[in-house]
């Protein structure tokens, strides 16, 4: 996989933000590209975690983070979302809707301040 790091631009903190969570977001739908449900389901380490695992993980991450820890009023996916039985692709195309309800809550959102405060209340 080649994937560039964003570079930090001076006086651009949101964009860099914005670029570094997108290639982030990004990783997580090329590392499950071509992963059958079966090999998706499979995890190789003890703590038991798999690819369609990982994927569904990140998407709660995005829900909570950007909903809750913003307090943008975005609803958390729901469990159905992630039944046992949920495929590779279903879980990255929860991801990939994840992160599209995340940029539309932090849009006219001081997000670089809320990133370092939001989950203090400060």
């Amino acid at each position: 996989m080649d994937r560039k790091d964003p570079k930090a631009a001076p006086g651009e903190d949101r964009g860099t933000l914005e670029a570094w969570l997108d290639d982030e977001r990004e990783g997580v739908a090329v590392k499950a590209q071509g992963v059958s449900d079966v090999d998706g389901a499979i995890s190789a380490i003890g703590s038991g975690t798999s690819v369609r695992g990982v994927a569904q993980h990140v998407a709660l991450v995005e829900d909570s983070w950007f909903g809750v820890g913003l307090r943008t009023g975005a609803g958390l996916l729901s469990d159905a979302a992630f039944a046992p039985t949920s495929s590779v692709g279903n879980a990255v195309a929860a991801h990939a809707a994840a992160c599209s309800r995340s940029r539309s809550a932090h849009e006219g959102i001081d997000l670089v301040r809320e990133m370092s405060v939001g989950s203090t209340g400060q």
